[in-house]
């Protein structure tokens, strides 16, 4: 089993969802706004995004 760098096993796979809320939280620095409009679309909270990423 290929271990993750914080040495914890992922909590679950890796889904489409969980792809989009990386990408929000890459973006957000340059284009706020529209990421911000996204997230709420998808009814993903600003820890989603940070919990996505650190998968």
């Amino acid at each position: 089993m290929v271990g993750t760098p914080t040495g914890k096993p992922p909590a679950g796979p890796f889904n489409p969802r969980d792809f989009q809320l990386v990408l929000l939280r890459r973006m957000a620095d340059h284009n706020p706004g529209p990421v911000e409009d996204a997230r709420r679309e998808l009814g993903a909270s600003i820890a989603d995004m940070r919990e996505a990423d650190r998968c």
